[in-house]
Protein backbone atom coordinates (compact mmCIF):
# COMPACT_ATOMS: atom_id res chain seq x y z
CA UNK A 1 0.00 0.00 0.00
CA UNK A 2 1.36 3.13 -0.91
CA UNK A 3 1.04 6.34 1.60
CA UNK A 4 3.30 8.77 -0.36
CA UNK A 5 0.40 11.48 -1.45
CA UNK A 6 -1.03 11.13 2.48
CA UNK A 7 2.39 11.83 3.63
CA UNK A 8 2.82 15.09 1.66
CA UNK A 9 -0.33 16.53 2.58
CA UNK A 10 -0.11 16.27 6.69
CA UNK A 11 3.18 17.59 6.12
CA UNK A 12 1.73 20.49 4.19
CA UNK A 13 -1.27 20.71 6.55
CA UNK A 14 1.66 20.70 9.26
CA UNK A 15 2.97 24.19 8.23
CA UNK A 16 -0.61 25.47 9.34
CA UNK A 17 -0.99 23.68 12.69
CA UNK A 18 -0.84 24.86 16.18
CA UNK A 19 1.83 23.40 18.09
CA UNK A 20 -0.50 20.37 19.42
CA UNK A 21 -1.95 20.11 15.69
CA UNK A 22 1.96 19.00 14.78
CA UNK A 23 1.87 16.18 17.53
CA UNK A 24 -1.48 14.73 16.23
CA UNK A 25 0.41 14.47 12.54
CA UNK A 26 3.31 13.41 14.26
CA UNK A 27 1.17 10.93 15.62
CA UNK A 28 -0.57 9.65 12.37
CA UNK A 29 2.79 9.46 10.53
CA UNK A 30 4.78 7.74 13.03
CA UNK A 31 3.10 5.69 15.21
CA UNK A 32 0.24 4.57 13.31
CA UNK A 33 1.05 5.23 9.34
CA UNK A 34 4.70 3.78 9.64
CA UNK A 35 3.63 1.29 12.29
CA UNK A 36 1.00 0.41 10.51
CA UNK A 37 2.68 -0.25 7.35
CA UNK A 38 6.42 -1.49 8.83
CA UNK A 39 4.56 -4.16 11.34
CA UNK A 40 0.77 -4.13 11.21
CA UNK A 41 1.03 -6.02 7.33
CA UNK A 42 3.69 -8.23 8.52
CA UNK A 43 1.25 -9.68 11.75
CA UNK A 44 -1.77 -10.11 9.41
CA UNK A 45 -0.24 -11.31 6.47
CA UNK A 46 -0.69 -14.64 7.48
CA UNK A 47 -4.29 -13.98 9.10
CA UNK A 48 -6.05 -16.18 6.20
CA UNK A 49 -2.93 -18.52 4.99
CA UNK A 50 -2.80 -19.84 8.78
CA UNK A 51 -6.38 -20.16 10.13
CA UNK A 52 -6.72 -23.66 10.56
CA UNK A 53 -9.81 -25.58 11.43
CA UNK A 54 -10.07 -29.67 13.12
CA UNK A 55 -12.82 -30.37 9.54
CA UNK A 56 -12.45 -31.41 6.48
CA UNK A 57 -15.63 -30.30 5.61
CA UNK A 58 -15.58 -28.32 2.42
CA UNK A 59 -16.58 -24.57 2.73
CA UNK A 60 -16.40 -24.75 6.84
CA UNK A 61 -13.13 -23.01 7.22
CA UNK A 62 -13.74 -20.48 4.68
CA UNK A 63 -16.65 -19.69 6.61
CA UNK A 64 -15.39 -19.80 9.96
CA UNK A 65 -12.55 -16.98 9.33
CA UNK A 66 -15.22 -15.11 7.75
CA UNK A 67 -16.77 -15.05 11.31
CA UNK A 68 -14.10 -14.89 12.61
CA UNK A 69 -12.92 -11.71 10.97
CA UNK A 70 -15.85 -9.89 8.94
CA UNK A 71 -13.49 -7.12 8.21
CA UNK A 72 -9.54 -7.08 7.58
CA UNK A 73 -8.12 -5.51 10.51
CA UNK A 74 -5.37 -3.85 8.48
CA UNK A 75 -7.80 -2.32 5.82
CA UNK A 76 -9.43 -0.94 8.39
CA UNK A 77 -7.20 0.79 10.19
CA UNK A 78 -5.79 2.11 6.98
CA UNK A 79 -9.03 3.03 6.31
CA UNK A 80 -9.20 4.51 9.73
CA UNK A 81 -5.74 6.97 8.65
CA UNK A 82 -7.26 8.31 5.32
CA UNK A 83 -10.74 9.10 7.06
CA UNK A 84 -8.77 10.83 9.97
CA UNK A 85 -7.01 13.06 7.32
CA UNK A 86 -10.00 13.95 5.31
CA UNK A 87 -11.25 17.19 7.36
CA UNK A 88 -7.63 17.87 7.64
CA UNK A 89 -6.92 18.07 3.95
CA UNK A 90 -9.95 20.05 3.50
CA UNK A 91 -8.47 22.33 5.89
CA UNK A 92 -5.25 22.69 4.10
CA UNK A 93 -7.41 23.03 0.73
CA UNK A 94 -9.44 25.80 2.68
CA UNK A 95 -6.07 27.64 3.87
CA UNK A 96 -4.49 27.92 0.57
CA UNK A 97 -7.87 29.13 -1.12
CA UNK A 98 -7.49 32.13 1.86
CA UNK A 99 -3.80 32.80 1.32
CA UNK A 100 -4.20 32.83 -2.73
CA UNK A 101 -7.00 35.40 -2.27
CA UNK A 102 -5.10 37.81 0.35
CA UNK A 103 -2.14 37.91 -2.00
CA UNK A 104 -4.48 38.76 -4.69
CA UNK A 105 -5.52 41.34 -2.20
CA UNK A 106 -1.91 42.51 -1.62
CA UNK A 107 -1.48 42.86 -5.54
CA UNK A 108 -4.14 44.86 -6.51
CA UNK A 109 -3.05 47.29 -3.48
CA UNK A 110 0.52 47.35 -4.50
CA UNK A 111 -0.47 48.07 -8.57
CA UNK A 112 -2.83 51.13 -7.19
CA UNK A 113 -0.21 53.96 -6.14
CA UNK A 114 -3.41 55.77 -5.01
CA UNK A 115 -5.04 53.57 -2.12
CA UNK A 116 -7.93 55.08 -0.54
CA UNK A 117 -7.80 54.80 3.61
CA UNK A 118 -11.51 53.80 3.35
CA UNK A 119 -9.85 51.02 1.04
CA UNK A 120 -7.19 50.09 2.96
CA UNK A 121 -9.46 50.18 6.22
CA UNK A 122 -11.80 47.47 4.20
CA UNK A 123 -8.97 45.33 3.90
CA UNK A 124 -8.16 45.27 7.42
CA UNK A 125 -11.68 44.13 8.39
CA UNK A 126 -11.83 41.49 5.53
CA UNK A 127 -8.83 39.91 6.90
CA UNK A 128 -9.99 39.98 10.31
CA UNK A 129 -13.06 38.51 9.72
CA UNK A 130 -11.30 36.07 7.22
CA UNK A 131 -9.02 35.17 9.89
CA UNK A 132 -11.85 34.34 12.50
CA UNK A 133 -13.85 31.96 9.82
CA UNK A 134 -10.59 30.03 9.76
CA UNK A 135 -10.49 29.57 13.28
CA UNK A 136 -13.59 28.40 13.02
CA UNK A 137 -13.03 26.16 10.01
CA UNK A 138 -10.31 24.57 12.26
CA UNK A 139 -12.63 23.88 15.09
CA UNK A 140 -14.88 21.87 13.32
CA UNK A 141 -11.90 20.40 11.58
CA UNK A 142 -10.83 19.23 14.69
CA UNK A 143 -14.74 18.01 16.06
CA UNK A 144 -14.84 16.26 12.55
CA UNK A 145 -11.71 14.21 13.80
CA UNK A 146 -12.47 13.40 17.16
CA UNK A 147 -16.17 11.97 15.71
CA UNK A 148 -14.01 9.94 12.74
CA UNK A 149 -11.48 8.77 15.73
CA UNK A 150 -14.90 7.68 18.00
CA UNK A 151 -16.59 5.71 14.98
CA UNK A 152 -13.64 3.37 14.45
CA UNK A 153 -12.72 2.95 18.22
CA UNK A 154 -16.62 1.67 18.21
CA UNK A 155 -16.12 -0.57 14.82
CA UNK A 156 -13.18 -2.02 16.00
CA UNK A 157 -14.54 -3.22 19.57
CA UNK A 158 -18.40 -4.21 17.51
CA UNK A 159 -16.63 -6.02 13.93
CA UNK A 160 -14.53 -8.60 15.98
CA UNK A 161 -16.32 -10.60 18.52
CA UNK A 162 -12.88 -10.76 20.87
CA UNK A 163 -12.86 -7.06 21.24
CA UNK A 164 -9.67 -7.08 23.21
CA UNK A 165 -8.09 -9.84 23.38
CA UNK A 166 -7.16 -12.18 20.09
CA UNK A 167 -8.11 -16.01 21.54
CA UNK A 168 -5.72 -19.27 20.69
CA UNK A 169 -8.76 -21.25 19.64
CA UNK A 170 -12.29 -20.00 17.83
CA UNK A 171 -14.97 -22.12 18.71
CA UNK A 172 -17.02 -22.31 15.23
CA UNK A 173 -20.25 -23.28 15.03
CA UNK A 174 -21.85 -21.87 11.52
CA UNK A 175 -23.04 -23.77 8.44
CA UNK A 176 -21.82 -25.83 6.56
CA UNK A 177 -19.84 -26.95 9.13
CA UNK A 178 -20.70 -30.32 10.30
CA UNK A 179 -20.60 -29.36 14.10
CA UNK A 180 -18.88 -27.14 16.58
CA UNK A 181 -15.24 -27.08 15.17
CA UNK A 182 -12.21 -25.31 16.47
CA UNK A 183 -10.28 -22.85 14.72
CA UNK A 184 -6.56 -22.47 15.04
CA UNK A 185 -5.33 -18.90 15.13
CA UNK A 186 -1.80 -17.90 14.27
CA UNK A 187 0.46 -15.65 17.02
CA UNK A 188 -2.29 -14.84 18.83
CA UNK A 189 0.00 -12.57 21.37
CA UNK A 190 1.35 -10.78 18.80
CA UNK A 191 -1.95 -9.64 17.36
CA UNK A 192 -3.36 -9.17 20.77
CA UNK A 193 -0.37 -6.33 21.38
CA UNK A 194 -1.24 -4.63 17.93
CA UNK A 195 -4.50 -5.06 18.63
CA UNK A 196 -4.52 -2.71 22.20
CA UNK A 197 -1.73 -0.67 20.50
CA UNK A 198 -4.55 1.03 18.16
CA UNK A 199 -7.34 1.44 20.86
CA UNK A 200 -4.71 3.60 22.47
CA UNK A 201 -3.31 5.51 19.69
CA UNK A 202 -6.89 6.23 18.68
CA UNK A 203 -7.31 7.33 22.20
CA UNK A 204 -4.20 9.20 22.08
CA UNK A 205 -5.09 10.93 18.90
CA UNK A 206 -8.73 12.36 20.50
CA UNK A 207 -6.98 13.30 23.49
CA UNK A 208 -4.74 15.43 21.44
CA UNK A 209 -7.52 16.69 19.70
CA UNK A 210 -9.06 17.72 22.75
CA UNK A 211 -6.01 19.80 23.96
CA UNK A 212 -5.85 21.81 20.47
CA UNK A 213 -9.83 22.47 20.98
CA UNK A 214 -8.86 23.81 24.37
CA UNK A 215 -5.91 25.68 23.63
CA UNK A 216 -8.05 27.20 20.42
Amino acid sequence: MSWKYLDDVLLRLSKNSTLLGKYWIATVLLLRLVVLTVFGESVWSDEQREFTCNTKQPGCENVCFNTFAPVSNVRMWGLQILAVSVPGALYFVYVMHVKRYFNYLISLVSENDKVKTSDLSTAANERVRTANKRWKVLTNHIFSRMLIECVFIMLQYTVYFYRWTVPQVFRCQVWPCPHTVDCFISRPQEKTVFFRYMYVISAFSILLSIGELLYI
